[in-house]
């Protein structure tokens, strides 16, 4: 399908113009080598988002993301890796799903799920990357003999 096709499908379905342009041009959509976290996750309408997440001194200095589902998962998992690029783990999971659809200028009232799934996918990354840090600390102090 045709790109001037999708935008006016998606326009009638009340994307913005910077949603659809996301969509388009499928900003953040890719898979990432040796990423410091990577975590996929399926929400409860079965969309999957998958985040990549490349972190250095507590900072997130890349975020890629790959969607299975509707457009709504799409844009939200671009704005979210937007979002969250040069900001701490802290700054990232104060990261609202207001902001995710403000960032993208609105959302379709029955694509308000899609933010959630964004948001609750990054919230499992970094929980994941703390606790396998934790674990590897854990694991290293253990091989130190006394």
């Amino acid at each position: 399908m045709k790109s001037e096709n999708i935008a006016e499908l998606m326009k009638k379905s009340e994307y913005s113009e910077k949603a659809i342009q996301y969509f388009i041009e499928k900003i953040n959509v890719d898979c990432m080598k040796e990423p410091d976290v990577y975590f996929s996750y399926t929400g409860p309408c079965g969309d999957t988002l998958e985040i990549y997440l490349k972190i250095k001194e507590n900072k997130i200095e890349d975020a890629k993301f790959q969607a299975t589902g509707c457009a709504g998962a799409f844009v939200s998992g671009s704005a979210l890796c937007n979002l969250i690029k040069d900001k701490t783990l802290e700054e990232a999971e104060e990261i609202k799903i207001e902001d995710i659809i403000t960032y993208l200028n609105g959302l379709p009232k029955a694509k308000i799920h899609c933010a959630c799934l964004a948001k609750t996918t990054l919230e499992k990354a970094i929980q994941k990357y703390k606790e396998d840090k934790i674990n590897n600390i854990v694991t290293k102090t253990e091989g130190i003999s006394r």
